[in-house]
């Protein structure tokens, strides 16, 4: 049945941050481009920071069904590994709902896991897509004839009585132009639907949002997957025309969700002169390794408002295992120097790594308390995402996403924390928790996120 209504969640799901599905905005747009009305529901704005109950996030579905034309419209769910879980469980509500829609899922975890359909406890979905990048315009043109994209490369999807896999046949090529994104869905409470009633206010107000200039990272930390695949810059032109439509469209501040926004030097100079020209503020995140003097004075003067790096660790030994292996030296040179020139700070710190000792853990509450700036810190938990060298280490361990784990409510102070698969258990970081808050406490210029 060909289908003129699609309908992009994100699961009810905790997330330590609220942020915007750039990669489900990229979809909408695509369908809306073909002639489908296209929705998309952000569920987990309902539980940034916080759990959502059951009961909540049905009523909200519920309330988006029955303002839904048609019988069967299509279904699409973006789902990480620490929210795979709660996919499933919208996944089943949606197929009870609508027994006659298409129902897809997509997004990080389905990178690393190709056999997802065949799981029992994955019946709700009729394909799901295990790429990077979606090519947009074939999966749109996929949608609107209601079919399985079986030519879209790296697709799994159920056949009469199994479950087939495209493989990399046709493998759509690389993208050098930045994917369409209409931001206007966000201004549009009936097209983009919060539900987080203040942040559907921030955002539709037109104040903020997410966009990236390039995707991968060419380090290699332990934990983290952006290292594994190939860092991409893309087109510089498509950038200026992407932040050029942000700026004319009152856009007052813009986050690059870049993994490692400085990590060409040459480029970023280019990119910051196109951002020069621009009114809006802006965030990103980056390395204390990939900045300069020099560099933090430019980024200031095109309008940077403040920085996310990730410090990690005070642990010499940590800081090894995980491969950022940068010294404390150079990461307050890094804090200092960017406070000192007026961009604001926020550091990440992972705590929970294997055989983390109280030397480690303290080494790095020191590390943030000599800092002697104004610093916001993000505590992180080190957690086993699928395709990691952290997955290796687990030595045949199961590492099963579709259980249900770590839901206790200490894991809603970490990021990586809630829903994530972790070495060390749950009272390990209820004690760094302590050691955190006891240092917030005492240090004024120290706040946790």
């Amino acid at each position: 049945m060909e289908g003129n209504t699609a309908v992009f969640f994100t699961p009810p799901f905790p997330s330590h941050f609220a942020g915007m599905p750039c990669g489900l905005l990229e979809l909408a747009t695509a369908c809306r481009n073909v002639g489908i009305n296209s929705k998309v529901v952000d569920l987990s704005s309902a539980a940034c920071g916080s759990t959502v109950r059951r009961d909540d996030w049905i009523s909200r579905t519920d309330t988006v069904l029955r303002q839904v034309d048609g019988d069967s419209p299509f279904f699409g769910i973006s789902a990480t590994s620490p929210s795979v879980f709660d996919a499933l469980e919208l996944g089943r509500f949606l197929r009870a709902s609508r027994p006659t829609s298409t129902i897809a899922i997509g997004g990080p975890h389905l990178v690393h896991d190709p056999q997802f359909l065949a799981d029992p406890r994955a019946s709700a979905f009729d394909w799901a897509f295990h790429g990077r990048e979606a090519p947009l315009r074939q999966m749109a043109a996929a949608i609107a004839s209601g079919s399985a994209p079986a030519n879209i490369a790296q697709v799994s999807y159920r056949n009469t009585t199994d479950v087939r896999n495209s493989g990399r046949a046709g493998h759509h090529p690389t993208r050098k132009a930045l994917p369409e994104m209409d931001h206007r869905l966000l201004q549009d409470a009936s097209l983009y639907i919060f539900a987080n009633r203040e942040l559907a206010e921030y955002a539709q107000e037109g104040k903020t949002t997410q966009v990236y200039t390039s995707k991968g990272c060419p380090y290699t930390c332990r934990f983290c997957v952006a290292g594994r695949s190939r860092t991409k810059g893309y087109a510089l032109k498509a950038v200026e025309t992407r932040l050029r439509e942000l700026d004319a469209s009152g856009m007052r501040f813009v986050f690059f969700d870049d993994p490692t926004f400085t990590w060409d030097r040459e480029r970023t100079t280019a990119v910051l002169k196109i951002l020069s020209s621009l009114s809006f503020r802006w965030a990103c995140q980056t390395r204390v390794d990939c900045v300069s003097e020099e560099l933090l004075h430019d980024m200031r003067d095109a309008g940077c408002d403040y920085i996310f790096y990730g410090l990690e660790s005070g642990s010499t030994r940590i800081k090894k295992f995980i491969r950022k292996d940068i010294s404390n030296r150079r990461i307050r040179q890094a804090v200092l120097a960017t406070h000192a020139v007026g961009i604001k700070v926020a550091v990440s710190v992972i705590f929970g790594v294997p055989r983390e000792s109280p030397e480690d853990v303290q080494a790095t509450l020191d590390l943030l308390s000599s800092m002697s700036v104004p610093i916001r810190v993000s505590p992180s938990f080190y957690a086993v995402y699928p395709g990691t060298d952290a997955e290796k280490d687990l030595a045949g361990e199961a590492l099963d996403y579709l259980a249900q784990q770590s839901r206790e409510s200490v894991w809603l102070e970490f990021d990586d924390g809630y829903g994530a698969h972790h070495v060390l258990p749950a009272s390990h970081a209820q004690y760094v928790l302590g050691k955190l808050t006891d240092l917030a406490g005492s240090v004024d210029d120290l706040m946790l996120l």
